[in-house]
């Protein structure tokens, strides 16, 4: 489902993506104009990356404060040119790529936002 990540991350994420291949699609976010159609997913997307095996992603600037993101639940891929960095990736457009376990490291910045005692285990 696209989402966003929320200010408190901003300016930059960074994720190092092992395992499988994914694609990472990006939409533009949800308009509520009045008398405008009603906005799905499908008429929101604008583009997807080919995260790799083995790569880092980093994002910031307008994809991560102006973009919503989001990856599908699919076993497979079918490269189209919607996907916007084939040719950075050695992937050829039209190939098809199976998915398998992906693990995902994401580091961001969580600057201090609340000091909070715990009283654990005391009555």
């Amino acid at each position: 489902m696209p989402h966003e990540d929320g200010p408190v991350y901003h300016p930059t994420v960074t994720t190092i993506s092992l395992g499988s291949h994914t694609l990472l699609d990006f939409y533009k976010p949800v308009s509520c104009r009045e008398g405008e159609t009603p906005q799905t997913e499908d008429n929101r997307y604008l583009l997807s990356l080919l995260v790799m095996p083995r790569s880092l992603l980093i994002l910031q600037d307008e994809m991560y404060q102006h973009l919503l993101h989001g990856i599908h639940g699919r076993t497979q891929d079918l490269l189209t040119e919607q996907v916007v960095n084939l040719s950075s990736t050695g992937v050829l457009l039209g190939e098809t790529l199976t998915r398998s376990t992906r693990v995902s490291l994401t580091i961001r910045h969580v600057p201090k936002v609340m000091k909070m005692k715990l009283m654990l285990g005391r009555k």
